[in-house]
């Protein structure tokens, strides 16, 4: 084998390899510091390449390499850290199961009673809350208590027919009677007032005061209704 060949040996790093019988071949330094010499094949002919992970790499990759320290994970199941041992799988949660963590040991799956009582709601079926934040921690809290609700105190809807004011969006009674004529009263509760018999007119006297049935037919209609007289 003549190595005295022309341009067999040009630059430092390079490789001399066999191409056939008495053949010496030259294979070029890369550059690339992360490049590995692997065989191409049946030709048997070395060359650069970067490592495969699913072909060129065996065994587990530990959590201290920045793998998972783990060959498999559970499909659909919340991952845990586990410091630098293989991460943890959680089983898939269940329908309507929640995670939930104590500060200091591993999340756990929780549901129904168990999760209620984990996230201060209470044990039964119905949740229970102190107080509810509609919009604005400051403005918009929701409460009830001894059957009223309330909004940052005001009541807006009392339970057993205690009446709501009429300063809170409401009017002021327990009940309106049937087919009465309901007039303002400020803040104090709606008035209602009889419309009385039939052919009544309900008309104003300019006071300021409560308007009232009148008769529909008479000097004194025609008067309050200036149609003269």
């Amino acid at each position: 084998m003549d190595l005295s060949a022309p341009a067999i040996m040009t630059t430092a790093g390079d490789i001399i390899y066999a191409s056939g019988a008495n053949t010496p071949a030259r294979l070029a330094k890369d550059t690339n510091a992360t490049r590995v010499l692997t065989n191409t094949g049946t030709s048997n002919i070395p060359a650069w390449a970067q490592v495969t992970l699913t072909s060129g790499v065996t065994g587990t990759l530990p959590v201290g390499n920045g793998g998972t320290g783990a060959t498999t994970l559970t499909d659909g199941g919340v991952l845990l850290g586990n410091g630098s041992g293989a991460l943890v799988a959680m089983s898939v949660l269940a329908d309507g199961e929640l995670i939930v963590g104590d500060g200091t040991t591993d999340p756990v799956a929780e549901s129904g009673a168990t999760l209620r009582t984990s996230i201060g709601v209470g044990t039964g079926d119905s949740p229970q809350f102190t107080g509810i934040e509609l919009s604005h921690a400051t403005a918009n809290t929701l409460t009830a208590s001894g059957g009223v609700l309330s909004i940052e105190g005001n009541a807006v809807y009392s339970a057993g027919g205690t009446d709501g004011p009429v300063a809170n969006v409401g009017t002021g009674g327990s009940a309106l009677i049937d087919h009465y004529v309901l007039l303002g009263s400020g803040t104090a509760a709606i008035t209602p007032i009889t419309p009385g018999v039939s052919g009544l007119i309900l008309t104003s006297n300019g006071t300021g005061s409560d308007p009232t049935f009148q008769a529909a037919s008479g000097v004194s209609l025609g008067r309050v209704i200036a149609l003269g007289g």
